[in-house]
């Protein structure tokens, strides 16, 4: 393959199987045709997708082009067995010439896998844990190029984010009864007063609010808050409607949040990285799940309007995730709640209605959905402060990210705060100032300037050999920056 054609391969395809994820109605069309654009975008034979089952021992053929179509869903390999097997065993990727001839080899009739004479496998990831493989393979033997397994890594990291979406899904459907349980209780246990864990402790002229630690750092500066009138609250119809015009409205609605959210991961991509793009195909996942949207459009059925069907059922959504125990998935809701803030931002025409940051300053919101961390401009962010969310939220990976201190779990900040109003951000010890008295504010212009010569003293060697005490060299090559 020449350089060409490994180009084409990098540029375009990561956008085509975002299209092809609007083009599947389900889990298994999806991957069925991403392997058939990889197929022919590396130019091989073969491309198969292994997954991973429930007892994360058994990988089960999933997806495949080249492959007898009988195959699917019926051959089988455990961890370690197989060249597959291999690859999600040792967590790297295996690229050989002559596969039949390595003592790992697994052969199965009905693939004729014997035809085949180079072999290269990428394992997929949910995190650190791998949930499946895949492999190309062709008929002539190939020395697969650096250039083409990175883009063929890039795109197992797509195919990552699309399986385990699509699981927190089946997820979802799977518990509905249990988590509608979980919900009223939920509901019962609002009306009790909440606990402040982080209580204000006030001074003359400044409030101090303490949280938790979401990225290091210290910044200060003028308040951003960020407005929150989007958000899924439960909604009451206004007298009857007219069920066909509000799934013409729904219908119009889900296609310009689809190219929105292509639109943002692309964003995304270009001004951080395709991993924290990778968001964006999960919130496509969700915007062609045949179970959500059939959601909406049966509570429109029942004589309810667009408005109230998308609340209601993103409500469902949210509650559901909101009651995982997983911190991880716990934190999902967040991205089904940006779905339906999208949603009806796009339905009222409200779309643009984005904060506009004309200076520096601490972005201040009750919770920061992954759209808004696309449409900010980060170099007015000098920090960011939240009441809701996690350490695992996708806004809070994506400030990661972008080296933005960050400190969530902040009770009571929004109404405690006010615009351009003076706040310090100590993300090191988890302390917010709002109105912070003067000699507070000199102690953290002292430490920022300290922690601003550091950071230029860094800078002025990372790039200079490390070496030991008596002039040897150092294994390691450079000092490295405090995450």
């Amino acid at each position: 393959m020449g350089k060409r054609t490994t180009s084409k391969l990098g540029v375009t395809t990561l956008e085509d199987i975002s299209t092809l994820i609007l083009q599947s109605h389900d889990l298994d069309e999806t991957l069925s045709n991403i392997v058939s654009l990889v197929a022919k975008r590396m130019g091989t034979e073969v491309c198969t997708i292994y997954l991973l089952e429930d007892d994360q021992q058994v990988l089960r053929l999933r997806a495949s082009k080249g492959l007898s179509k009988k195959a699917v869903g019926k051959v089988t390999l455990k961890i370690g067995e197989g060249l597959i097997g291999l690859a999600a065993e040792n967590r790297q990727v295996v690229a050989i010439q002559e596969p039949e001839s390595h003592p790992r080899f697994r052969y199965f009739k009905e693939t004729g896998e014997e035809r085949f004479h180079s072999f290269l496998g990428i394992p997929l990831f949910d995190r650190q844990t791998p949930i499946g493989v895949i492999a190309i393979q062709t008929k002539e033997p190939r020395q697969f190029t650096t250039e083409e397994t990175s883009a063929l890594s890039t795109i197992a990291f797509q195919i990552s984010s699309i399986v385990i979406n699509a699981r927190l899904l089946d997820f979802v459907r799977q518990k509905e009864e249990e988590q509608l349980q979980f919900a009223r209780q939920l509901e019962q246990a609002s009306a009790s007063p909440r606990d402040e864990r982080h209580p204000p402790a006030e001074e003359p002229n400044g409030i101090a609010l303490r949280g938790t630690v979401a990225y290091p750092g210290l910044a200060s500066g003028p308040a951003h808050i960020l407005d929150d009138s989007l958000g899924v609250t439960e909604t009451i119809d206004e007298g009857p409607i007219q069920t066909k015009e509000h799934l013409k409205k729904f219908e119009q609605t889900l296609e310009k949040t689809r190219i929105q959210t292509l639109f943002l991961e692309k964003r995304v991509a270009e001004r951080l990285s395709q991993d924290d793009a990778a968001i964006f195909h999960s919130h496509l996942m969700i915007l062609e799940d045949r179970s959500f949207l059939e959601k909406v459009r049966e509570e429109i059925r029942h004589k309810h309007s667009v408005t109230y069907a998308i609340k209601h059922v993103v409500n469902d959504y949210i509650e559901a995730f909101e009651r995982m125990e997983d911190p991880y998935l716990k934190e999902r809701a967040a991205d089904i709640k940006d779905i339906g803030r999208r949603l009806l931002a796009n339905l009222s025409g409200n779309s643009q209605n984005t904060l506009q940051l004309k200076h520096p300053g601490i972005l201040i919101a009750r919770e920061i959905l992954p759209s808004d961390m696309a449409a900010l401009d980060h170099d007015q962010l000098r920090g960011i402060v939240t009441e809701a969310g996690g350490r695992n939220s996708h806004a809070v990976i994506m400030a990661k990210s972008l080296g933005i201190p960050a400190l969530v779990g902040v009770k009571g900040v929004v109404k405690l705060s006010a615009p351009a109003k003076k706040v310090i951000l100590d993300a090191n010890s988890g302390c917010f100032y709002v109105d912070p008295l003067p000699h507070v504010v000199e102690e953290y212009r002292r430490l920022e300037e300290d922690a601003g010569r550091e950071l230029h003293r860094l800078e002025e060697v990372r790039d200079l050999p490390a070496v030991t005490r008596d002039a040897g060299e150092s294994v390691c090559t450079a000092p490295s920056f405090p995450t």
